[in-house]
């Protein structure tokens, strides 16, 4: 039994030194590139540290590697590491410098769509659609604008709009257009009212006797002026 004690107790002892007589230095880590969002940091030692920023860092003596993983913003840019100071020595009771910088990658960059739309009458509104299935966009336009959308191909459509009594029809309907990284792109959609047909019959009048007839417009305008029947579109 008394032997059995000493045993446990000698194992405790060493536990003990493994851990609280370990020597131990100060990583202080810098970080810069980033105008936003929260960096990854993997420092891999005698000991393993995640680093989310810059800060000062307590470790057990020995050689380490950092590891900084990508940072994406919600708006699509990916920044990398370009510079990371690794290897790096933790020594006794000493500080030791390290810094990651970051730097954009310039393809993550987005594009701009200027969406251009003219023809409807004042109070209308448009009914425009800019998708990319690929990326999941999907974004209704009303009128003209500046859209902010990562690097790709997006097919614009149109449709028609009913204002006033009236129906108006886009040209084109629908096309691509191709953004660039930080480059613009420019798509117009120009609406027309709808147009149809209308057939004018003029009869009943005797043989040598022209016909003067005046086709006008809501406004009023002449159109047409028409001598014998004829279909207007």
């Amino acid at each position: 039994m008394r032997r059995l004690l000493g045993l446990i107790s000698l194992a405790l002892i060493l536990a003990a030194c493994s851990t609280e007589g370990v020597p131990k230095g100060k990583l202080v880590l810098s970080v810069s590139g980033l105008p936003e969002g929260t960096p990854t940091i993997v420092i891999k030692g005698p000991t393993e540290v995640t680093a989310n920023g810059p800060g000062t860092y307590e470790l057990p003596v020995g050689t380490y590697a950092l590891e900084a993983r990508d940072v994406v913003l919600p708006s699509g840019e990916r920044y990398y590491a370009e510079q990371v100071t690794t290897p790096v020595q933790v020594k006794r009771n000493q500080e030791t410098q390290a810094e990651v910088v970051y730097a954009l990658d310039q393809n993550s960059l987005p594009g701009e769509l200027a969406l251009v739309v003219n023809g409807l009458p004042e109070g209308a509104e448009a009914a425009v659609s800019v998708e990319n299935p690929d990326r999941g966009v999907k974004v209704a336009v009303k009128a003209s604008t500046v859209l902010r959308l990562q690097a790709g191909t997006y097919l614009v459509k149109a449709s028609r709009v009913s204002h006033g009594g009236m129906d108006y029809l886009p040209n084109p309907d629908q096309g691509s257009v191709v953004l660039e990284p930080g480059k613009r792109a420019s798509y117009a959609v120009s609406y027309g009212p709808a147009k149809g047909e209308l057939l004018v019959r003029i009869e009943g009048l005797p043989d040598g006797l022209g016909a003067r007839v005046e086709v006008k417009d809501g406004q009023g305008s002449v159109v047409a002026a028409l001598t014998e029947s004829r279909v207007l579109s």
